[in-house]
């Protein structure tokens, strides 16, 4: 199995480092099973498939199973386009993914005072790099791998826009608050010389190293949520949807294919759900409500009436069938 080229093409597609160990687990473990039976790479059916994930099904969790529907037909899709298999042989899978139960409760996005509280944090440490990265992230939509590949020839910061290559391996419109434009500019004009060294990357510094950066400003912060890339897109998207941005344009900016992704990051927050509700005419005053202000007696008989005569109308309640009963008492002369 050509196993190194292959994760090789998944970093030139800036996938995460942790999907990419996840998809190298996955690969080795059906490269034992094809070991255990003598066959090659070359010679998998979509039988063989099936039979290896009933054989691991009980021994992993359902997530796990579900990721190697991806992790490996997505190899055999790259050995198809690189020449190295003559056919691509999942064609037509003839049994379902496992069906994955959400035991926890939906992960909530920062409040505004919580973002509040990371800016503070950033102030009193006075690291210009963590701030510039929440700024850009938490403007913009990144991902981790998609901000450390930002690169200065692709960004027109006088327009407060450029582009960046997202997971995929496609190049993507972007977009940068006044603010993040400007630190990015104040950026390169003090690191200008090592950023030239490196080809005109932004940021030099790993994955790893980002992710420790954030955490540790999240835990300054005192966050119920952890300070995490992603759930700044979350952030990003509830934001925009608050403000009505057409939605195929969150799209495009956020990097998908789809806007059923919209219903995944955007989160209704507590204000945006008070200011809705306050529009309707729920929470506007009713008839009973002010005839209850006058007179809570006079209130309580019309709640009443109202009540009987609704029942009525629909054939229901204790006054219609008490006078169908005495209908039938009639009918057979007991009245």
């Amino acid at each position: 199995m050509n196993l190194y080229g292959f994760i090789e093409w998944l970093e030139s597609r800036n996938f995460s480092p942790f999907t990419v160990d996840a998809y190298k687990y996955d690969l080795r473990l059906f490269g034992q099973y094809l070991d255990a039976k003598g066959k090659t790479a070359e010679e998998v059916t979509e039988a063989d498939f099936s039979e290896f994930i009933s054989k691991y099904t009980r021994s992993h969790k359902a997530a796990s199973i579900k990721r190697m529907f991806a992790s490996i037909p997505k190899f055999y899709k790259y050995l198809e386009v690189h020449g190295r298999i003559k056919a691509y042989p999942f064609t037509a899978l003839d049994f379902d993914r496992p069906k994955i139960k959400n035991t926890r409760a939906r992960e909530r996005t920062y409040t505004d005072d919580e973002m509040a509280r990371i800016a503070q944090v950033v102030k009193q440490q006075k690291d210009p790099l963590a701030g510039m990265i929440i700024e850009v992230l938490r403007s913009s939509s990144l991902r981790a791998r998609e901000l450390l590949a930002l690169n200065y020839k692709f960004l027109d910061l006088e327009k407060m826009q450029g582009t960046v290559i997202r997971k995929g391996g496609n190049r993507w419109p972007i977009k940068f608050s006044v603010q993040s434009a400007k630190m990015l500019k104040e950026h390169y004009a003090v690191h200008k010389d090592a950023i030239e060294k490196r080809g005109g990357k932004v940021f030099g510094i790993s994955y790893h190293k980002e992710w420790r950066l954030l955490r540790h400003i999240g835990r300054e912060a005192g966050l119920l949520v952890p300070l995490r890339p992603h759930k700044l897109r979350h952030y990003w998207t509830t934001l925009m949807l608050e403000d009505n941005v057409n939605r195929s344009a969150i799209v495009k900016l956020g990097g998908w294919n789809s806007d059923a992704m919209l219903n995944t990051y955007g989160h209704e927050t507590d204000k945006h759900l008070t200011e809705e509700f306050n529009k309707s005419r729920a929470n506007k005053a009713s008839p009973i409500t002010e005839l209850a202000r006058l007179d809570p007696g006079l209130a309580q008989d019309a709640v009443n009436e109202g009540v009987e005569k609704t029942m009525k109308e629909i054939g229901w309640g204790r006054p219609v069938r008490k006078q169908k009963r005495k209908q039938k008492r009639k009918a057979k002369g007991q009245v």
